[in-house]
């Protein structure tokens, strides 16, 4: 029968194994377009579009190859496929779709693309780049990202080390009979080998159940499964070097008879106990903080629900970029390929409506603002004099919130109570909330400043005083995605709307209208169309369908709420085994004491309150580590009274154990399980 610390180790494996599973649902949330281990270039065709398509399906299916490109069906983005779409999938294999594309641009391929096979893209009669698409990093965000699942895994590892040398403890006398006769070495080969098969067999069964077996996502799950079986093998490795070390040094009778090493492991207990009480509170600290995002997230997905049908493009720039001039007739050529490389993006923005296009530009994204103290100022060129520095202060940087006209209109009517204050009768209009009426001499500058030699005049700009509690839309995702505080609106923040529209062709405008692309959300429909009119096919890298990625992050995150509480309730039990495995200890230093008392009628309280206390100020030390990292006194409080009431109800099962082997022990036996 296989011992219950094997076992152990192999839940834990499981519990490990969901979390790194968890990870798996970026594929889906937007960071990664596809599940795709290369991506393919195209820059140039010397065919008919439906030629180079009809080659592209016969070179994924006669490779075994899976190769994706985004499309747009009703409205909708998808996801089209050359080759056998994966099973159970969205994915869409009809061919009309190709006829609103261009076949220049990216594509997305799972599936090993061998140096032979890239030899055979020659059959394509195109210009084709090969390049990485990075999927290894999956495993990296797992283990250095800012996400829930990250910080559940390291706190996990942690109590699972602590858990472990639990473990190890409670079997120490016949571990002791064990280095006698050689099976050391042969009892850390099965902890390795009970993780390793938790880790493998969960693996298999989530693999199966989430159709993963025939694409590169199994592969992906499997590194993420490998990277944390190494974390486990090196800690299942660390634990024992110590164990094995210690248990060789001190001399057999020593450890059989609870001498000396009672005292020093009770020590080595209490710091271990003091250290997984705290993670434990933090752990939960950081729950609660993503359960309450989750929560307030939930709400925002319903206001996303009216930009549906929009989506956000994600492109490369031009490889010319990147090679900076160094001569006077060098940057003429640079800066003539610029203007032409925005008015490409110009024509682009065109071929959309004012309602069609929504755009913010969060000022707290802009990095320099953190580095200035309240009060400070920032050098700025004057609009009507170009050739002076004015000095803007921070605050007005700080409240400014460059939008699209539509923008406006949407809050109007997302929120209950917002009052009508859209005008569009300037290139740009102002926004000030009633309570900085008296500044606008200070507020425009942050404005103006952002559009010297835009052709504008001070006419071009308007000014509405609207009421101070105006909630305006937070149209950026990651706003919601990325903070423990999810951002759908906000208020008594000054508006500056920007209307392209009507503003001139020059350069100015279509560098600060190019800089705007990727904070825009465009009608997902007429996107296609707009890509191959502004001939920018080989520069957009995907179409990413917004509002989706949003309700699958949503689905993700509450995935790991439940990940999170199941793995934690498993590391609370293993904590109560700690805990027992503690007090057994110190109770076992003066267990023949307590016998005797016992038999004389005197009370033992006085003693098992004194041997228990060091137990007791453990908690207090650990609930005081778990304030300072920013656990709340209200939780460090129910949680000091349930380990309080836990040791209380602990103690008195090692009492009663006590109770029932008194004769025992006083003959001699000091082991009380």
């Amino acid at each position: 029968m296989l011992a219950g610390r094997f076992i152990v180790l192999f839940v834990f494996s499981c519990f490990f194994a969901v979390i790194g599973f968890g990870q798996m649902g970026l594929f889906k949330t937007g960071e990664l377009p596809y599940p795709s281990q290369s991506g393919l270039d195209v820059s140039k065709v010397s065919t008919s579009s439906e030629q180079f398509f009809d080659s592209l399906e016969q070179f994924a299916k006669e490779n075994h190859l899976i190769i994706y490109r985004s499309v747009v069906e009703n409205g909708d983005l998808k996801g089209f496929v050359f080759g056998t779409p994966p099973k159970k999938s969205d994915l869409t294999k009809n061919p009309n779709l190709l006829k609103q594309l261009s076949p220049v641009g990216i594509y997305y391929v799972d599936g090993n693309l061998s140096k032979a096979k890239q030899k055979q893209l020659a059959s394509l009669k195109a210009e084709v780049m090969v390049h990485p698409t990075g999927w290894e990093g999956i495993a990296g965000e797992l283990l250095y990202g800012s996400s829930i699942r990250t910080k559940t895994l390291w706190m996990s590892l942690m109590l699972f080390s602590v858990s472990l040398l639990a473990l190890k403890m409670a079997k120490i006398r016949q571990v002791m009979v064990g280095r006698t006769l050689g099976k050391i070495r042969l009892q850390l080969g099965k902890e390795g080998l009970s993780v390793i098969l938790g880790l493998l067999l969960t693996g298999i069964v989530l693999s199966m159940t989430n159709h993963y077996f025939g694409t590169m996502l199994v592969i992906s799950l499997a590194l993420i499964l490998a990277v944390i079986g190494v974390l486990l093998e090196l800690i299942i490795l660390v634990i024992n070097l110590i164990f094995f070390s210690y248990v060789s040094l001190i001399p057999m009778l020593v450890i059989l008879k609870h001498k000396e090493t009672g005292r020093f492991f009770s020590y080595m207990w209490l710091l271990a106990i003091i250290l997984s009480m705290s993670l434990m509170t933090t752990a939960v600290t950081v729950y609660q903080k993503g359960y309450q995002a989750s929560k307030d997230r939930q709400v925002s997905v319903k206001k996303w629900q009216s930009v549906s049908k929009f989506a956000q493009l994600s492109y490369t720039s031009p490889a010319f970029m990147n090679d900076m001039p160094k001569t006077k007739e060098e940057r003429a050529i640079y800066d003539e390929k610029i203007d032409t490389y925005n008015k490409k993006w110009r024509l682009f923005d065109r071929q959309f409506s004012e309602d069609e296009k929504l755009f913010i530009n969060v000022p707290q994204d802009m990095s320099f603002l953190n580095e200035l103290d309240a009060g400070e100022t920032i050098g700025a060129l004057d609009f009507n004099q170009p050739t002076i520095t004015i000095q803007i202060k921070k605050e007005w940087v700080a409240k400014t919130w460059q939008v699209s006209p539509s923008l406006v209109k949407l809050s109007q009517t997302l929120f209950e109570g917002n009052a009508s204050i859209y005008k569009n009768r300037k290139p740009v209009t102002v926004y000030v909330p009633k309570k900085y009426q008296a500044y606008q001499t200070d507020i425009l500058p942050v404005v103006t400043s952002k559009l010297i030699n835009s052709g504008l005049k001070p006419t071009d700009f308007d000014v509405i005083i609207i009421p101070d509690d105006f909630k305006l839309f937070v149209s950026d995702v990651t706003q919601l995605r990325d903070s423990d505080q999810p951002l759908t609106r906000v208020t008594g923040q000054i508006i500056a709307q920007y209307d392209y529209d009507q503003m001139s062709d020059s350069a100015a405008i279509n560098r600060d209208v190019s800089a705007t692309i990727l904070d825009t959300l465009y009608l997902a429909e007429k996107l296609p169309k707009a890509i191959k009119v502004a001939e920018l096919s080989r520069d957009v890298v995907n179409i990413s369908d917004t509002y989706q990625n949003l309700v699958n992050y949503q689905e993700q995150a509450e995935g790991d709420m439940v990940r999170s509480v199941l793995v934690m309730v498993g590391l609370f039990v293993m904590q109560i085994f700690v805990i027992y495995e503690f007090l057994k200890l110190r109770l076992s230093l003066v267990v023949k004491k307590l016998c005797l008392l016992t038999l004389l009628g005197k009370t033992t309280a006085g003693l098992i309150i004194k041997t228990s206390l060091p137990l007791v100020i453990g908690i207090g030390l650990a609930m005081g580590l778990a304030v300072y990292k920013g656990a709340s006194v209200r939780l460090v409080f129910w949680t000091s009274s349930l380990y309080i009431g836990l040791t209380l109800l602990l103690v008195f099962v090692v009492q009663e154990v006590m109770q029932h082997k008194r004769v025992t022990i006083l003959k001699g036996e000091s082991d009380l399980m």
